[in-house]
């Protein structure tokens, strides 16, 4: 059972469509630390809601069109999927992504 997954390369998205994250999800259903690079920030969303086991995740992001939309979607997610992050933003529209999801978050 894979726990750890780095498939992160600066510049190349994990995912081109839905139909590949859903698959990836169903593969990879008992990884717990996640690092990787994604072109949709909506994505991120869809893999906290589907990998269950996921305890922390980094996501390098390409791009973000709309930066306060972004914020403002994660907060609004991390109350109902328990988890805390932090954005670090890059150059451009680039931008680092930490998660840690715990349970037990209040």
């Amino acid at each position: 059972m894979i726990k750890k997954l780095n498939m992160y390369k600066h510049d190349h998205s994990l995912f081109d469509n839905l139909n590949e994250m859903k698959m990836f999800c169903r593969i990879f259903s008992n990884i717990e630390q996640l690092k990787c690079s994604i072109n949709q920030p909506q994505y991120i969303l869809f893999l906290l809601c589907r990998l269950s086991k996921l305890s922390t995740m980094y996501v390098y992001l390409s791009s973000i069109s709309d930066r306060n939309y972004f914020r403002y979607s994660l907060e609004k997610a991390a109350d109902t999927l328990k988890f805390i992050f932090c954005v670090k933003d890059l150059y451009g529209d680039a931008a680092e992504l930490f998660i840690w999801i715990d349970e037990n978050l209040e």
